[in-house]
């Protein structure tokens, strides 16, 4: 028979989890409304238990590449990049919106956008770079990851290495 269960469900995430956990809700939902019944064409098994999903938190959503992906401007409004820099980076924008409007969805001018912005945030042979997740801190070139504070302790929780902030 079905079950419920007795504990409401949320999903939570960031970056590419705004394309994930949409689609995940969205499926937990239909079937639990009966919309999606198992036929041989979709392999779908009967519905064991009901998923009382409640809602999410998306983070920093990757939602929208063709936009997103769009960040020469933004890095030169807040100083990240100069105009040359700029110029170079709408460049490599409109090549890769040309490639994401033809559907190819995994090229490699558009992956390596952001990481470039940021590896040349202090001139390519700077000490340090700006941070991917706030502009107004600056870190060591190739360290490991600062930021946010306590970031650490949760991936520790999670079943990461050792805390770094344990003695």
């Amino acid at each position: 028979g079905e079950r419920i269960l007795r504990r409401s469900f949320y999903f939570s995430g960031e970056s590419h989890a705004g394309h994930y956990i949409p689609s995940m809700m969205d499926f937990i939902l239909q079937r639990n409304d009966g919309k999606l019944v198992p036929d041989p064409s979709n392999g779908l098994e009967p519905l064991r238990v009901k998923i009382p999903v409640r809602g999410a938190a998306i983070g920093n959503g990757w939602v929208d590449p063709f936009h997103q992906y769009a960040a020469a401007d933004a890095a030169y409004g807040a100083g990240i990049i100069g105009t040359a820099q700029r110029a170079n980076f709408e460049d490599m924008e409109r090549d890769c919106q040309k490639k994401l409007k033809s559907g190819n969805l995994k090229t490699g001018v558009c992956f390596s956008l952001l990481d470039d912005i940021i590896a040349q945030s202090h001139g390519a042979k700077g000490k340090t770079v700006v941070s991917q997740y706030d502009t107004r801190i600056w870190e060591i070139r190739g360290a490991s990851r600062s930021f946010p504070l306590g970031h650490k302790d949760v991936e520790t929780y999670l079943g990461g290495k050792r805390s770094h902030s344990e003695p």
